[in-house]
């Protein structure tokens, strides 16, 4: 069985190899403690057999009996099994005793789910049944998926034991909280435990809240969810089938499915459940303000009034347990908080709310008749008894303390009189209930707990303390629903309801509770908050998954403590995590009293204006907060969680991920088109972004109170101010409001956004129907505006040409965002990719007449507004360089600008616009999204449409609109908290910055100067090092040699543009995020105009140019036909390969099933080392065991030998080995995370496993690029021995992975040679034409030697190595995979009859980029037609001498032609016929020594080797490296 599908026949407790198999289960141990079990379960493990399903009043019922006990104590013989098929949507299924009452969950004021009359023909789902052993499973009617499968494992139900295992229809599973996690759960062989705990948040332990419910993200979009109705403790086991094991201690299984089909709808059929969420009163989604050591009302005024003086809006006040007298509840300090009454009466005539805490133990240590709480609860008999039936006493922080039984109507009674009496005399105007997991300070209780079943489980699951009733009561505990062994999760939830209870019967207003513990439906009662948060930056990160799977729970009003709650705060992560809190639903400062004070006016002025700002945010979107709790829908969070995962000190810019369509800068209404992409943003401290999706309508209020600590809390007579609209395409001539015109109307042409002021229109039902006016409407506008700008801004290919050559001079017609530069030679420490701002222009050439000028300028240049960048992307002649819009400056940049160069520079007051007018109504309804209409249709200005070229992503045409990216870095460039000397020498160190401006880059090293800032200022330094190796690019397309585009994506949106100028330097543009298509589309455009003023005008000397496009694609007709017919090979298939006793029954099966499917990665480490013969296909599972142990013992030999070596050894070792080893292991590719990290242990164990091959096999010894061959296979097979033994085999069993030398170079470019004069006789012909050089073959040296490593990334690179191992009908897959990106990619090579350095460039220039699953495709079709050939040179005969049987079919065994070069034979030696004689050439000349036309001079030695260095192919020179003397070495 794989690995993956074992589920844990021992999960209750350890048990040995005789125990196990005792169980009737499977013994197998492994070398790892953790992961998969060591005893599981064997297919159709014994367990319940199904009776028939008969009609029941909720669905169908059966009978479930037990064939047989199982191994675990007190099974439950009977069960009874009821199927509801509730609605189309949703269905329920329960297994309980019929025998005996167990505990079943019912929510406080639960009301039956709704239910619907829909058919099961109408139902998203169906459900079948195994009946012997027991299990079912849950399809998705649409498309067959299974979404639940129990059979994998038996159902297992005891008294204290219930375990359901089921395959999951995805590995991505949100849920399970409350814990500590990421979005999606970790399906590696963990746990997770829901068991209410007061317990610091923390990984791998079970927190505050317990929520057993998940949802599941299927591949294919849909979504399901699962929700196990249980509150006893709960494991659920998560594996990597994907799997998951639920263990519940006690109840019942009472399982909800719903089917969605979308997320959003799962959490609504969810709700149905559980329970619609409160809405909360507006004042509680304003800022709150916390601390544990305001110890007298004094310092709580004081607070206030701070918050008050310094201009931060706050809404409520809290106190902690510093208020309450000795710390009891439902009282206050009479000498600290005397005047607690009337502070907080102050505090409601200055606008503000009062929350305090309130824990739920009641001291039991006051004198009796003193403390009412205590004294009437006694006489009432609301508190937890003990097994005995006494009150149960554990200990707070009043001391002793009793816990309320909440579970009983007249402890609620009892609850809701305290707080009634506490509320007479201080208003409060919210609950803040903590301590409620329960938790104590004594384990059980004062007096301990009985030594009983309940107290000690037969299994216990992994929580913190290692007993249930640590940190909390007794299980035994009596309550009046059940036992607290059945209760206890269901503590908070219980004391949450009868307080939202008690304060809506006392105010008669929507309350306010704040509780810790949760549980599923508590979101109808409180709010929560996420405990004892630390104060660093993970946790500041954790919150956001944290908060956003509270929404999944149906609990919106949900925040982490701002700046952390333990441990001291810094001013930039306070400052950091206000800015996050300003979206949290619930945003609150919480402090711990030993720590540092950390409320927003402690800190500098600009980190308090900073926060400032951020709350000023907060409050004007509370109208959106609102609409989100009304409609029951969750809050996007606008900072995603990518822009915190590498959170430095200080970041002023950061990547975000946009989803598709148009965004808008809520501050500006700046526009982002995005294709689902990641732009570069800035993020100065002081900055928060936010962007609007189009289409969406966000309602925001104003700051119209001159107080700034009152938040206007009545929603009754709101009126709409003011309207923005986004995306407007032009200046209307005026604007309509309820019919009437409004004179205070702004249009911003550069950002095309129109404010509306001044309106005050009360939001009332009555207004002008849409029928009284002819004008745009709101609605209308709307969708106007949330048009993308590509509709307006796209060309017409057909006539672009003529207009091209009338084109004006300085026009631009193509600009993009974000397109790449990557170094030639990465430097550490700096990023791989360089974005940029890509344009092109027209330019009147004498020669050349219409030329297009290419400009690149580096994203770092224009955040800080260089000037000289600036003109580089605005020609001189542009039209709109002479009108362009005034942008704020930086001091210090440069001089004051002449009056001319202001003049140049201002904006103009007006713009032609079409004729127009907007219309803004209120209370009316808006037209469907579907209505059409064209009145208000606005047009580009004349002058702005001669430069319209873009697309849906974020290429543009308006040549100064540089970017969203861009505009966002310039104007906030100066915004990081920096004092004015540090900013001054910042940006004279920005200033004095060298960017080349010839023609093509130098890549020139960086000057002293550079170097001199480096220690100072290490961030500005590496951003200057960048630009020295990739600055501005400024060149005149006309006079370069060659334009190539190569697309790397099916859809031909992506890839590469590479212009080689005519002295041979190049470079590369790459187009990660679209945009190549329409790039190509002016250049073709181009070419069309250029080969008509060639034949009219320009000398072929000057116009020579070689354009190419390459779109790579492979017809269906020209696949293998067995293309399709086989899987990648995974667990289930890879077992039936394998007999009882693991052998391979047909190696060559499977070998044709890994050629076309190739191998999961999740098995690599147990299928490769049959493929590189470390394992033989015959052995069994313990003689490979055995085998492992021998060839570890081996491995350990051949180190201990290199450890011995002598120092004179050593040092020749050092010299001709090690010294490139180490080199060669610091570059491994760190986005492995395998290699990941400083002083990663894989990287010395690859380090090793070098050194030890170079002593094992001291004729090879070391060869460079060897480290790119080990990586992989010790990623994949994890263990330092069998890796070893694995890179032996493929260095000596395999052809794919040869060495450098001659010999075996020589012989596969033969075979590469005579591939291509048969099937791509075109290529060879023109490789014959530039003789020896061209057919060298220097392009392919790389491919053959790092095995298409550097070729394609690892993905794609690993498939071709499985497809090469398999060596499947020939000996050298490889070289068919050369000859098919000869055919996908190498066209313009004989086109363009390319030179042999060209060529080199070319396929260079491929890398990584092209597909390589066609590659792979290609090459098996050319392997099918070359078996299909009926004649075949001898000199191919070798192809396929040690791939086995199979190679060929017995209808096609070709006829062997010799090739008549066999020099030490008079016969050939294949047995091959004579070849036919043709009439021409000559029948004694060969390929290699055919005529050929006289060539252009062959590129000299020197040439050819600085090609090769410059194209990053110094591999294909080791063969001659090799084969010089080490003097020449030297």
């Amino acid at each position: 069985m794989a690995l993956e599908s074992r589920f844990d026949c021992a999960r209750d407790k350890a048990v040995s190899q005789t125990e196990c198999e005792d169980r009737g289960c499977c013994y197998a141990p492994l070398s790892e403690l953790t992961g998969p079990p060591w005893c599981y379960f064997p297919h159709l493990y014994p367990g319940y057999i199904m009776g028939p399903l008969t009609p029941s009043k909720r669905g169908q019922e059966a009978t479930l009996s037990l064939g047989k006990p199982s191994y675990l104590p007190k099974d439950i013989a009977t069960l009874h099994l009821e199927v509801m098929e509730e609605t189309a949507e949703r269905l329920h299924l329960t297994m309980k005793d019929p025998s005996s009452q167990r505990y079943e969950v019912q929510l406080p004021e639960q009301q039956s789910a709704p239910q619907d009359k829909t058919g099961p023909q109408d139902a998203l789902y169906s459900i079948q049944f195994q009946h012997n052993p027991f299990g079912f499973t849950v399809l998705r009617k649409s498309n067959g998926r299974v979404i639940m499968n129990t059979t994998v494992a038996p159902l297992l139900f005891t008294d204290q034991y219930l375990q359901l295992s089921t395959t999951l229809a995805s590995s991505y599973v949100s849920g399970l909280g409350e814990h500590y996690t990421s979005l999606s759960l970790d399906l590696n062989w963990t746990s997770v435990t829901l068991w209410n705990q007061n317990t610091k948040p923390r990984a791998d332990a079970n927190l505050y809240g317990s929520h057993p419910f998940y949802i599941v993200q299927e591949t294919d979009g849909f979504a399901h969810g699962v929700f196990l109705l249980n509150s006893n403790a709960i494991e659920v086991i998560l594996q990597p089938t994907p799997a998951l094991t639920w263990v519940a201690l006690g109840g019942i299984l009472d399982l909800y499915v719903f089917f969605g089909p979308n997320p959003q709808n799962v959490i609504h059929q969810y709700l149905q459940v559980i329970g619609y969420p409160m809405m909360p009163p507006y004042w509680a989604l304003g800022f709150h303000l916390c601390r544990w050591g305001y110890t007298t009302s004094n310092t709580t005024r004081q607070v206030a009034q701070r918050m008050h003086d310094a201009y931060l809006p706050m809404d409520v006040q809290w106190n902690d347990l510093d208020y309450a007298h000795n710390r009891r509840v439902f009282t206050f300090d009479p000498l600290r908080f005397g005047d607690l009454p009337e502070m907080v009466q102050d505090f409601h005539e200055k606008g503000l709310k009062y929350v305090l805490i309130l824990d739920p133990g009641i001291s039991t240590t006051s004198p009796p008749g003193s403390y009412p709480p205590f004294d009437d609860g006694l006489k009432r008999d609301v508190f937890i008894k003990n097994a005995t039936g006494n009150i149960l006493i554990g200990k707070v922080w009043p001391g002793p303390t009793a816990f309320p039984d909440f579970t009983s109507l007249e402890t609620r009674q009892w609850w809701e009189d305290c707080i009634h009496d506490f509320l007479l005399k201080v208003p409060v105007d919210g609950l803040w209930i903590d301590m409620n997991e329960p938790s104590s300070f004594v384990q059980g209780s004062m007096e301990g707990c009985p030594d009983t079943d309940l107290e000690n489980p037969p299994y216990t699951p992994p929580v913190v303390g290692g007993q249930l009733n640590s940190k909390t009561v007794c299980m035994s505990a009596q309550q009046r629903l059940s036992t607290h062994y059945n209760l206890h999760n269901m503590y908070g939830l219980t004391e949450a309801y009868a307080t939202h209870k008690a304060l809506i019967n006392f105010h008669r207003k929507r309350p306010f509770v704040l509780s810790r513990s949760s549980f599923p439906g508590i979101g109808r009662f409180s709010g929560v908050w996420t405990g004892d948060v630390t104060s660093n930056w993970e946790q500041l990160r954790y919150s956001i998954p944290t908060v956003l799977l509270f929404g999944l729970y149906g609990v919106p009003l949900v925040g982490a403590d701002v700046c952390g709650f333990e441990g001291n705060t810094t001013e930039e992560l306070c400052v950091r995590w206000m800015q996050l809190g300003a979206f949290y639903p619930f945003m609150r400062n919480h402090n711990d009293r030993q720590n540092r004070p950390q409320e927003p006016y402690v800190f500098g002025d600009k980190a308090q204006a900073a926060m400032r700002s951020a709350l000023n945010l907060r409050y004007s979107l509370l109208p959106f907060f609102t609409r989100f709790f009304i409609t029951h829908t969750y809050l996007l969070r606008l900072l995603p969680d990518h822009s915190l995962s590498n959170f430095p000190k200080i970041q002023i810019a950061f990547t975000a991920y946009l989803p598709f369509g148009t965004w808008y800068r809520l501050q500006d209404g700046q526009p982002l088109y995005s294709k689902g992409q990641y732009f570069l943003l800035s993020a100065p401290l002081d900055t928060i972004n936010v962007h609007v999706r189009e289409g969406c309508i966000i309602p925001q209020q104003a700051q119209i109170l001159s107080d700034p600590v009152r938040l206007n809390g009545d929603l009754d007579g709101l009126g709409l101010g003011g309207v923005r609209v986004f995306g407007v395409p032009s200046s209307p001539q005026y604007v309509l409001a309820n019919g009437e015109k409004v004179s205070d109307f702004t249009y911003h042409s550069d950002t095309k956004a129109l404010t509306v002021n001044k309106l005050a229109l009360p939001m009332s039902k009555d207004g002008p129907s849409l029928s009284d006016t002819v004008e745009m409407s709101l609605g209308r506008l709307l969708r106007r505006a949330s048009s993308k700008a590509s509709d307006l801004l796209t060309f017409n290919p057909s006539a672009w040409g003529a207009s091209l050559r009338s084109g004006l001079d300085g026009e631009i017609i193509f600009s993009k965002n974000n397109v790449c530069v990557h170094p030639a030679e990465p430097l550490p420490g700096l990023a791989e990719h360089n974005p940029g701002y890509l344009c092109v222009h027209v330019e009147k050439d004498e020669c050349l007449g219409t030329t297009l000028i290419l400009t690149w300028v580096p994203n770092s240049r224009i955040q800080r507004q260089d000037e000289e960048a600036m003109r580089y992307i605005t020609p001189e002649n542009s039209p709109v360089r002479r009108n362009a819009r005034r942008r704020g400056r930086r001091h210090h940049c440069r001089p004051p600008a002449a009056p001319e160069e202001e003049e140049e520079e201002r904006v103009l007051s007006s713009s032609t616009s079409a004729e127009g007018s907007v219309v803004v109504e209120t209370g009316v309804e808006l037209p469907s999204a579907g209505e059409d209409g064209d009145e208000g249709s606005c047009e580009l200005s004349d002058e702005l449409s001669h430069s319209t070229m873009g697309s849906d992503s974020d290429t543009f045409s308006s040549p100064f609109c540089l970017s969203p990216v861009s505009e966002a870095l310039c104007e906030n460039s100066n915004s990081v908290f920096l004092d004015s000397d540090s900013r001054e020498l910042c940006e004279e160190s920005m200033a004095r910055s060298i960017s080349s401006t010839s023609s093509l880059d130098s890549h020139a090293p960086s000057d002293r100067s550079s170097q001199s800032q480096a220690v100072r200022w290490g961030e500005q330094q590496k951003v200057l090092a960048l630009e020295q190796l990739c600055g501005v690019f400024r060149v005149d397309l006309g006079h370069m040699r060659s334009l190539r585009l190569f697309f790397s994506d099916e859809a031909c949106t992506s890839g590469q543009l590479v212009i080689a100028s005519r002295e041979s330097q190049y470079k590369i543009l790459h187009f990660h995020h679209a945009g190549l298509d329409k790039l190509a589309e002016v250049f073709q455009q181009w070419k069309c105009c250029r080969e008509t003023q060639i034949r009219d005008q320009v000398s072929d000397e000057k116009s020579c140019m070689q354009f190419s496009i390459q779109r790579p694609t492979l017809p269906s007709a020209e696949t293998h036909p067995e293309e399709k017919l086989y899987r990648r090979l995974d667990v289930t298939t890879w077992l039936r390969h394998l007999n009882h006793s693991g052998q391979v029954e047909e190696e060559y099966k499977l070998r044709k099933a890994i050629f076309f499917g190739g191998i999961d990665p999740s098995i690599r480490g147990e299928v490769w080392p049959f493929l590189l013969h470390y394992y033989s296909y015959d052995s069994s599972s313990e003689e490979r065991e055995a085998w492992r142990l021998q060839k570890r013992e081996h491995y350990q030999d051949v180190q201990q030998r290199r450890l011995s070596m002598s120092p004179e050894e050593h040092s020749a070792f050092w010299r001709k080995v090690q010294f490139t080893v180490d080199k060669d292991v610091v570059r491994t590719d760190r986005s492995n995370q395998f290699f990941q990290g400083e002083n990663n242990p894989n990287v010395e164990i690859m380090r090793r496993i070098l050194l030890n091959y170079a002593v094992f096999n001291p004729d090879m010894g070391y060869c460079q690029g060897m480290s790119d061959l080990v990586a992989p296979l010790l990623s994949e097979i994890q263990d330092e021995s069998d890796t070893f033994w694995c890179f032996v085999g493929l260095m000596e069993n395999t052809i794919f992975i040869s060495s450098p030398r001659d010999e075996d170079m020589e012989r596969q470019l033969m075979y590469l040679r005579e591939l291509l004069r048969l099937m791509l006789p075109r290529f060879h012909q023109h490789l014959t034409r530039l003789g020896e050089d061209g057919l060298q073959l220097l392009f392919c040296h790389r491919w053959i030697l790092l095995c298409f490593k550097r070729e394609f990334p690892d993905t794609e690179a690993l498939r071709m190595w499985e497809a090469c191992w398999a060596h499947y009908q020939t000996d050298y897959f490889h070289l068919f995979l050369c000859v098919a990106i000869i055919v996908l990619y190498g066209e313009d090579v004989t086109e363009q009859q390319l030179a042999t350095d060209q060529m080199l460039l070319h396929f260079s220039n491929l890398s990584m980029h092209m597909n390589g699953e066609l590659v792979l495709r290609k090459a098996r079709s050319l392997l099918y037609q070359f078996r299909l050939l009926p004649r075949i040179p001898c000199s191919l005969h070798d192809l396929c001498k040690l791939c086995g049987p199979g190679m060929w079919d017995s209808r096609y065994i070709p006829t062997v032609e010799c090739s008549g070069e066999h020099p030490d034979s008079q016969s050939c030696p294949y047995g091959g016929t004579s070849t036919p004689q043709p009439s021409s050439p000559s029948p004694s000349i060969t390929p290699l020594q055919s005529p050929k036309p006289a060539p252009s001079p062959s590129p000299s030695p020197d040439r050819i080797l600085s090609q090769a260095l410059l194209c990053d192919m110094e591999h294909c020179l080791i063969r001659a490296w090799d084969s010089c003397s080490d003097e020449a070495k030297g």
